[in-house]
């Protein structure tokens, strides 16, 4: 028995959001977290935040089990 496969086109042409505009849009500015505090939180280096936000880095595994560590709760209790 085969399987027949679809392929479905792409239309949007903007560029997806990257992982850093989504930490600072979506849970940095809503729960007022400075990118410092957050590094603080989580024992990592700022400079790893900031060039997560901006786009100089990619999110590692390590980094998003860390994340949603401390802000999925974060988002459950506000």
């Amino acid at each position: 028995m085969t399987q027949k496969t679809t392929k479905i086109k792409n239309t949007t042409k903007r560029k997806p959001t990257s992982p850093g505009e989504i930490l600072s849009v979506e849970f940095l500015l809503p729960l007022g977290i400075s990118q410092t505090e957050l590094a603080k939180h989580i024992k990592c280096d700022v400079k790893v935040i900031n060039r997560l936000i901006n786009e100089h880095t990619a999110l590692t595994a390590k980094m998003a089990i860390k994340l949603a560590a401390t802000l999925i709760p974060q988002l459950s209790s506000g």
